[in-house]
């Protein structure tokens, strides 16, 4: 079962409906492959430190600030009672505002998509699902997730209701700054041929035709380099990683369990120089 990640609930009019999120992209859920940046020479995970250029140390956490750069290496210091003190949405709540038809909504708009599920009875999940699905609307709506205040649509998909958080419209570039090719002189045989070629390619649109080929052929790589050529095992102190190969591996057990162990010679202590 997947793990609920906010819980809240929908304000609807005077109704509110107790509900819960999930994830319903794969690229934000762990499907996703990912790298951990990895010590070549022995296997080590690298790690990432906070560290000040200018002294020379390592920064602790206490002695960390947020600061926004308004001029090249100069930057206004906000502290969190500043930040908490700000206007900002109710915490635990999707905060229905108005409805409004999803042809109208620019899909460059959305970010990532949540499933919503019904937190205790149905009841009010249900209500709010067949009133969507019925109207064929969406709701648009302000809610907080993860400390950011987000703009969402809610609609209903088959017999569930999902969250799309949305960019706020000063967060989306404007078309007009990107160079284009609209003004280009076309002649109609060209647009005809092109519209022909679009005719003739058009089918009714089903996502399973389509495959992460590269990411598919990553996990093979990495599943028969995991079978063939072992793994690296990160190992504390100074020890260093190595490539570990199972049946080696169990081979060279036996055969250091088969033999008795020779006890080292000790070396002699010596009397300490007291200082003069």
């Amino acid at each position: 079962m997947a793990r609920a990640l906010w819980s809240g609930s929908i304000a609807f009019g005077l109704v509110n409906v107790p509900v819960k999120l999930y994830r319903a992209t794969a690229s934000s859920s762990g499907k996703s492959i990912s790298f951990h940046q990895i010590h070549r020479v022995c296997g080590t995970r690298i790690q990432h430190k906070r560290w000040c250029p200018k002294e020379a140390v390592e920064v602790p956490w206490n002695e960390v600030a947020k600061g926004y750069e308004v001029a090249k290496g100069r930057y206004v210091l906000v502290d969190e009672a500043e930040l908490s003190g700000l206007p900002s949405d109710e915490e635990a709540a999707i905060a229905i505002e108005e409805f409004v038809q999803l042809e109208e909504v620019d899909p460059i708009r959305f970010d990532r998509a949540y499933w919503v599920a019904p937190d205790g009875s149905a009841r009010a999940y249900a209500l709010l699902h067949r009133a969507l699905d019925e109207a064929k609307r969406v709701a648009i709506a302000r809610m907080v997730l993860r400390a950011r205040s987000h703009l969402a649509a809610v609609r209903a998909v088959e017999d569930h209701l999902l969250v799309e958080t949305m960019f706020f419209a000063d967060e989306l570039v404007d078309a007009s700054q990107i160079p284009g090719a609209t003004a280009s002189r076309l002649s109609a045989r060209e647009t005809q041929l092109a519209r022909q070629l679009i005719d003739s390619t058009t089918v009714h649109f089903d996502p399973t035709r389509y495959k992460d080929v590269r990411g598919e052929a990553l996990r093979e790589l990495i599943e028969r380099k995991a079978a063939t050529a072992g793994v690296t095992v990160e190992e504390k102190g100074e020890e260093r990683g190595k490539i570990v190969d199972l049946m080696e591996a169990l081979k060279r057990s036996l055969a250091a369990g088969a033999r008795p162990k020779r006890a080292r010679p000790r070396r002699a202590a010596h009397p300490r120089r007291k200082a003069g």
